[in-house]
Order: C-alpha cells, then structure tokens, then sequence
C-alpha cells in the first residue's frame, strides 16, 4: 500500500488515474453534481414582507419563500452529494489493448485496495473530506468513497445507526449523540481536523454596516426576535428602516448549533422565520441578491467564495466587547475572532478495522492541516496534528469534550 507520505499521492498524473482505474466491465463515475436530497431541508421563510406564517405547534420551520428572490444560476458544489455511480460497459477489443497499454505505461494501480466508504454530515467539513477523497482515490481507484451532506445532527443520527463510517462534524459529538450512540451499540473514535469560524455577512454593496455586536446578533437572531424584529431598525435605532431578511443554516447543522450556542446561549435556540438550508452556498447566493439581506456560514465558503471575489458578498467584523475584529485565518489562529471553532472527523471503531477505511483515515490525518490550508480552514499546530495521529494510532474511544472542564484548549484537551 502506499504511505500517506508517498510522493506518489501528488506526482501521479489525473488523466492517467482516470485511465487507469477503468475496469473491462464497470467504469466507477465519481460525481458532485447530483443535488443532494436533503439540501434544502427545512427551509424556512424570508424576514420581512414576505414572512410565512408559523406551522403551528409543530415545531417545524415554516414553508420556505421565495418572493423577492432572484433565479440563481447553480454552484458547481452546491448542495451535492458526493456518490459513487456505476454503469455497465462494452468496451471493444481495440478499447481494451488501449487501456491495458496505458495502464502499463501508468505504473502502478494503487494497492489493489477494495472498498466502498460512507460518509455523511456537515457542509463545512465537506469541503476537507471531498479534497481528501478525490486525492486518496487516485492511488487506491479500488475504493469508492460516498459523501453526503446532512447536516452535522442529521449526521450524527446515521452514524449512531451504524449506517456510515465516518462522520463530518461542525462541533463536539452532543451528550444527547453520545448516549444515542451507546444505545445503539456504536464506538466512536474523536479526530481534530481543523480550525473554522463562523461568518455573518451583508450584502456587498451595504454602505453603513460593517461591525455588529455580540448584543446586537442577540436582538436579530434570538428566538424572541420571530415576527417582531423584522427591519434593521429593530435591531438598532441608528440603523435605516429596511426590511430584514436573513439567511442561513438549517437546524440539522453543526455551524447553526455552534452559532445559536454562542450568541443565543443554548444550541438549538433561534428565531425559525428565515431562510435556512444544510448547503452553505445557498444563504450565500441568497444573500449576494437581497441587498438588505445578511446571513451567516463557515468562513472556508465564504473565503472561496466566487461571490465575496466579485464583491456581491461581504463579511462584517464582531465585537464581542474586546473591539471589532475581522474573521480572519490570522485572527481564528490568534484566537482573537469570537466565533472560531475545531471541527472533526468521527469513525466508527468496529469500521476502523477494515483496511480500507483504515488506509483513508492514515491519510486523512497525515494530509488534514494541508488540505485544510488549501480550501480556506486553520490547520492546528504541528503538535496537535501529532496528538491526534496519536489517538487514531491508539484507537482511543470517546470524546474530548465529555466531561472536560470548560476553557480548555483543544491542545490540552488532546494531551
């Protein structure tokens, strides 16, 4: 098998990889552009006019609006899944002689590595894990691996089920999850990967918002806010009498847990009468057309971000009473942004065992902190990463965070 280190993982060529990993009967398609099923899941409605009455006692978000709304051409990655499709082949002989000779002139196919790979969960940590797969795959073409964007909660659920591998999460697995996973016979293993933060944005070509508050994100996203602050001037006096209109996350999704538990004090806790989806390329497309809009996701999306470079999206500072500090790489590695946060990978310890899972996560966290740099995250430091080799190494189960005291850094949660 090749090592995680190999330079064989970057040197060898695309077109040859995709060459070689074609089979005399099937062809294995691996494909992002099938929109995922659960990628626009409890969509709610649009601050403002256009504000959808509650459903009643049901608890659920109510029916998504789309009045005010412009058409939005399609991301190439928005709201994907990443799928393994197979399709039959007939390849004539001719076909077949070409392939064998370019195998050969290839090299090496991988380690003849089998497999097939389920993962599921959040959005934000989507981005580590499909950059991760698609390198992996090239060297080990016999391992399929599956991505499906859920939601960190959503996630969470199938994993306990034993219905995936590995699970992408946006925050620590939740009491509640762990005592789901236990019930349901299910073993875990916690992996650091990365930095993120949150983003609360604006429409680009807002003039006269570019800090806001801790109190003030309070006041427009807390759950006494549904149906009563729905323009700017609700919020705060000085701001223009507009009408609000707010876009982000869906319930099922770790950045809206992370981001209600620090400006609303409880996960969980929000106002429901705003647009929501589990793709975070949606509140940004939103966002970029309603010029009183704003909304909030991870920072990697809005840092590559097609539209925060052409100006039609753009991040606000926060102050959390220390002064206004921009969302940052410089500012979440210093710890100065208020709304920074670790996400992780979760594996299944029964899964672990299977030499193809177990190829894919050696990789994982050799590779995280690169590959995280590469799509707009804060890797951890170069000790962190050597903990958390170490925990995978070990197979240690749990979680960090249970029972841990608060205040503690991740570092010393590791050690």
């Amino acid at each position: 098998m090749i090592a995680p280190h190999d330079k064989r993982w970057n040197l060898r060529s695309a077109s040859c990889l995709r060459f070689v990993s074609l089979h005399p009967v099937h062809a294995t398609q691996r494909t992002s552009g099938s929109p995922s099923p659960k990628s626009e899941r409890g969509l709610g409605g649009v601050v403002g006019p256009a504000v959808n009455s509650l459903q009643g006692g049901t608890g659920e978000p109510p029916a998504r609006s789309t009045e005010g709304l412009k058409p939005v051409a399609p991301h190439a990655d928005a709201g994907t899944s990443h799928v393994t499709r197979m399709r039959r082949l007939h390849p004539a002989p001719l076909v077949l002689a070409l392939l064998a000779a370019f195998a050969l002139a290839c090299g090496d196919d991988g380690s003849g590595l089998k497999g097939e790979i389920a993962i599921s969960g959040s959005s934000t940590v989507f981005l580590v894990s499909n950059a991760i797969a698609d390198q992996f795959t090239r060297a080990e073409p016999g391992v399929a691996i599956n991505i499906d964007i859920t939601g960190t909660g959503g996630g969470f659920e199938r994993f306990c089920d034993g219905d995936t591998a590995i699970q992408d999460a946006s925050r620590p697995i939740s009491a509640a999850e762990i005592q789901l996973c236990r019930a349901r016979g299910t073993e875990f293993i916690e992996l650091p990967i990365a930095y993120d933060a949150v983003s609360v944005v604006v429409h680009g070509d807002n003039p006269w918002l570019s800090c806001v508050t801790m109190a003030e994100l309070t006041k427009m996203w807390g759950p006494a806010a549904e149906l009563q602050v729905a323009r700017w001037s609700d919020v705060n006096p000085a701001w223009p009498d507009l009408d609000l209109r707010l876009f982000g996350p869906s319930a099922d999704s770790g950045t809206f847990d992370f981001f209600t538990q620090h400006i609303n004090g409880e996960a969980g806790k929000s106002r429901r009468d705003y647009v929501s989806s589990d793709d975070h390329q949606l509140p940004a497309e939103a966002v970029a057309w309603q010029e009183n809009a704003a909304g909030y996701f991870g920072l990697a999306y809005y840092l590559n971000n097609s539209l925060v470079i052409n100006t039609r999206v753009k991040a606000i500072e926060i102050d959390a009473g220390e002064g206004c500090i921009a969302p940052s790489k410089e500012s979440v590695e210093a710890g100065a942004y208020p709304l920074s946060r670790p996400l992780f990978i979760y594996v299944q310890k029964r899964a672990a065992e299977r030499p193809d899972v177990r190829a894919f996560v050696d990789f994982y966290v050799a590779n995280a902190g690169r590959i995280a740099s590469d799509v707009g995250y804060v890797p951890l430091t170069e000790p962190a990463y050597a903990l958390v080799r170490a925990r995978w190494g070990g197979r240690t189960a749990g979680s960090l965070y249970s029972g841990a005291p608060p205040g503690r850094s991740l570092e010393q949660l590791l050690r």
